[in-house]
């Protein structure tokens, strides 16, 4: 059986502030997120 260890999966986010689709006036704030979910601690590619 695997450990929890063994399958950790580390996911890199960031996070942008989309200015021209957001309106601070308004309440209305916009973000993009990209994200590489495929890494892992153990610096090995997840399957």
């Amino acid at each position: 059986m695997a450990t929890a260890e063994a399958n950790r999966i580390r996911v890199d986010v960031s996070t942008n502030y989309v200015e021209d689709q957001s309106n601070p006036g308004e309440g209305r704030f916009v973000f993009a997120y990209d994200h590489d979910p495929q890494r892992r601690d153990v610096g090995r590619p997840a399957s």
